[in-house]
């Protein structure tokens, strides 16, 4: 006599979201005071995120800039970056990184241009 044994499947997997399908795009940029806010909206997975947002603005020429700024979440989908902007013709780049600091998303670029009030 031949005795089956009842076996359990095993769980599949839970498909698990591509973290390149997270979309970012600059929103609003206004300077109240010295420092400015850089608004990034986000669609997708942002659960990913874990180590936030960072923005990298850079200017080239005679005296160029270099800085990084991490950016807070203010709501679902949207996150703002404080930072000091200078004058003159910027390129501004987002990216979002897990909690290893290693990118999640593709870059957003933005060339933007910051003349005195």
């Amino acid at each position: 006599m031949r005795r089956c044994r009842a076996s359990t499947p095993a769980a599949a997997p839970e498909p698990v979201a591509n973290p390149r399908s997270i979309r970012l795009r600059f929103g609003r940029m206004a300077c109240p005071s010295s420092r400015c806010y850089v608004d990034i909206r986000t669609t997708g997975p942002v659960e990913q995120l874990a180590g936030g947002l960072v923005l990298w603005v850079r200017r080239g020429g005679r005296r160029p800039i270099d800085r990084f700024a991490l950016a807070r979440r203010v709501s679902r989908g949207h996150w703002r970056a404080w930072v000091n902007l200078p004058l003159g013709r910027l390129r501004l780049v987002a990216v979002g990184v897990d909690a290893a600091a290693n990118p999640v998303t593709r870059p957003v670029r933005d060339t933007i241009r910051v003349t005195p009030a």
